[in-house]
């Protein structure tokens, strides 16, 4: 970012003489069922690597005390911050959407800023991790039975869930996963435009069957010294069941019908 926009930043970040703003922060930019909560756990509970969370999916500026817009940001920079000036957060695209229109309309300080700009002055020295799922149909199965049966994580220790199986529904499946590639393309895009080289973490290959060594890279991409007696730990579990399979199983069979329909015609 140019010298004289970072120069702006800090003017216009003053939130008080009291907030110590972190050193150094770092965005998880994600999409829905990619691991993302699993990672941001693991990171929270090193002690070292800030709180990550969604901080900005439904903000609730009474629950944090926050009279304004910019108070609650303050509160949420104070609240994912560790005590080595370390902060984390996680967006997803259409949160960073919804985030710079309501800067925009509750802190007007921020309006001259581009989207970089305007990050880099929300959460200073930023580094950007980019979480992506190479599967996306299984992905999107995910997304679809998570949001019909309201459970979106689960821990160790807890009972099977119960309630009503989502029935298979090829059509809202395929609008999550038409989503899910747009919002990746987004992402991307994003990068691209402003020359950003994130971290690049795959689902897949760093977390699915452990999440110690990529919690160890970002730690090191971070430049966060490892204390000698650090573990790692994660309560949440894999969702996936054989109703996800079966899904799978059933979207794929569905659309290649389609196909061989289609070249006779």
């Amino acid at each position: 970012m140019p010298e004289q926009a970072g120069a702006a930043c800090r003017s216009e970040k003053r939130c008080g003489d009291d907030m110590r703003l972190p050193r150094t922060s770092y965005i998880i930019c994600a999409t829905p069922r990619s691991g993302s909560g699993l990672l941001c756990e693991a990171l929270w509970n090193t002690g070292v690597a800030g709180k990550p969370n969604e901080y900005f999916y439904r903000e609730d500026l009474k629950r944090w005390g926050a009279s304004s817009y910019a108070e609650y940001i303050r509160a949420v920079i104070e609240s994912g911050t560790t005590p080595n000036g370390v902060f984390g957060v996680k967006l997803m695209w259409e949160q960073i959407r919804h985030l710079r229109l309501k800067l925009y309309l509750r802190a007007p300080q921020f309006a001259k800023f581009r989207l970089p700009s305007m990050l880099e002055c929300l959460f200073p020295n930023p580094h950007y991790i980019w979480l992506r799922r190479r599967d996306k149909l299984r992905q999107a199965v995910s997304l679809y039975k998570a949001i019909n049966t309201r459970s979106y994580r689960s821990v160790d220790g807890d009972a099977e869930a119960g309630g009503k199986a989502p029935e298979f529904d090829l059509r809202a499946i395929d609008r999550w996963l038409k989503k899910l590639h747009r919002w990746d393309a987004c992402w991307q895009n994003y990068f691209d435009a402003h020359r950003i080289s994130p971290l690049v973490v795959v689902y897949e290959d760093d977390l699915e069957h452990g999440y110690k060594d990529i919690s160890l890279r970002i730690l090191e991409y971070l430049k966060i010294p490892v204390p000698p007696d650090l573990t790692f730990h994660a309560c949440r579990r894999k969702q996936s069941d054989e109703l996800s399979e079966a899904f799978v199983r059933l979207y794929q069979e569905t659309q290649q019908r389609r196909k061989r329909f289609a070249g006779k015609v």
